[in-house]
């Protein structure tokens, strides 16, 4: 068992995980990794280091299973399914082993459930939190309704993630790959 707590933050784009990590990373206990700090070396590069890490909390935005959420998010812009396993088989074995998602959400129903930030949000709370409901963490980004220049509105995405660390709850760990797989072909976005 490694000593570490490894997280991965997630969210739209907008939400901007990597700016969340790499301010929540300066607190005491928590180490950010990201794939910003360390330029063009991907997610294998990233996960080789979080590996590594020896305190308390490791934060990334790299995660590994990013391959199989671009391909549902493809697969159900264009409707095809196909695109989803396609994706599958190009990611092979995860790099890396995360044991919890922070997913930063306001709980807004989002563009559409074609937008493909409405169809990420539905990848992580909708697929992986139904296969490991302890194991991912919705994290409002900050006050609702509030309009916060986007440095401030990192901060605050930050404490909240930091907030979130301190009370992770115990659960069973994230399933397999296939298992994930299995979940996600039997899920339509937009169904509870």
């Amino acid at each position: 068992m490694r000593p570490t707590t490894i997280v991965v933050v997630a969210g739209s784009s907008a939400a901007a995980p990597a700016a969340v990590v790499a301010a929540a990373g300066r607190a005491g206990n928590v180490t950010a990794v990201s794939r910003e700090r360390d330029g063009e070396g991907g997610t294998r590069v990233v996960w080789a280091e979080l590996e590594r890490v020896q305190s308390t909390y490791a934060i990334t935005e790299a995660d590994p299973l990013e391959p199989l959420c671009q391909g549902y998010v493809d697969a159900w812009r264009e409707r095809r399914l196909e695109r989803f396993d396609a994706a599958a088989l190009e990611m092979g074995a995860p790099c890396g082993r995360t044991d919890f998602y922070l997913v930063l959400d306001d709980g807004s129903p989002g563009a559409g459930l074609d937008h493909p930030d409405t169809l990420r949000r539905e990848w992580y709370l909708g697929v992986v939190a139904r296969a490991a409901p302890s194991r991912v963490v919705a994290v409002p980004p900050g006050a609702p309704g509030a309009a916060l220049a986007p440095e401030a509105a990192v901060e605050v995405a930050a404490r909240c993630v930091l907030g979130r660390l301190a009370a992770l709850p115990a659960g069973p760990e994230l399933p397999d790959t296939s298992e994930l797989l299995e979940l996600a072909r039997r899920r339509v976005p937009g169904q509870a």
